[in-house]
């Protein structure tokens, strides 16, 4: 039987302010460095453009984002790109892609949160560790400027989360969560095949090294 998961009552709903108030900190910046500063990034800039080019090129297609970029965070911007004629912001100043980063930090923090909560850890403590990693410099520029780092990193704690879950329950679930993670991160950038190629040996070894206590006597 699978061990029930422990859980902290109430830790969800905190995980979804911790959600909201770090979306709207990284929102609030994003407008700051579009409008005010003018601070872009080409590469993010490039996403941006691939994402217009697929909606209002001569030839509309998926196929014009090209391949030297990873499509995550194309692709998540053709919605706000599509709003582009009435909001010309989307595209001009690459606020398309900043939403979508601030999306994905936000839940990047709330996914710390949930680690937190399912650990075991004390509340305050917690509460500063999120702290702590929201309002890094390097959080908050990536959560706001529309690289693909925060998809990124919102991958790998979602796939940390459901691996550390799966070391208590042994759920074949959250294994497979933890493979679509991996593979959403590496949607968002390569590295994420290194992560992926690491998890592969260390579920290996966890197995190989239980099977003496499941009394498994096949190897293979």
């Amino acid at each position: 039987l699978v061990p029930k998961f422990k859980e902290r009552k109430g830790w969800r709903r905190q995980a979804n302010m911790v959600f909201v108030i770090t979306l709207s900190l990284y929102l609030v910046i994003a407008c700051w460095l579009a409008f005010d500063v003018q601070y872009y990034l080409g590469d993010a800039l490039s996403r941006t453009q691939a994402a217009q080019s697929i909606i209002f090129s001569r030839n509309p297609n998926l196929s014009v984002m090209g391949f030297v970029f990873t499509p995550l965070t194309t692709v998540l911007q053709l919605p706000l790109v599509s709003l582009t004629p009435w909001i010309p912001a989307m595209s001009s100043q690459g606020l398309a892609g900043a939403i979508i980063s601030a999306l994905f930090m936000a839940g990047s923090a709330r996914e710390l949160w949930l680690i937190a909560s399912e650990r075991g850890v004390r509340f305050w403590y917690a509460v500063a560790v999120i702290a702590i990693f929201a309002v890094h410099p390097m959080t908050l520029l990536y959560g706001a400027t529309g690289m693909s780092e925060a998809p990124f990193i919102y991958g790998v704690l979602w796939a940390s989360r459901r691996l550390i879950r799966w070391t208590s329950t042994d759920g074949v679930h959250d294994l497979v969560v933890a493979g679509f993670a991996l593979a959403l991160a590496f949607l968002a950038r390569y590295d994420a095949l290194v992560m992926a190629f690491v998890v592969m040996l260390l579920l290996g070894a966890m197995t190989w090294y239980s099977r003496f206590r499941r009394q498994w006597a096949d190897r293979a």
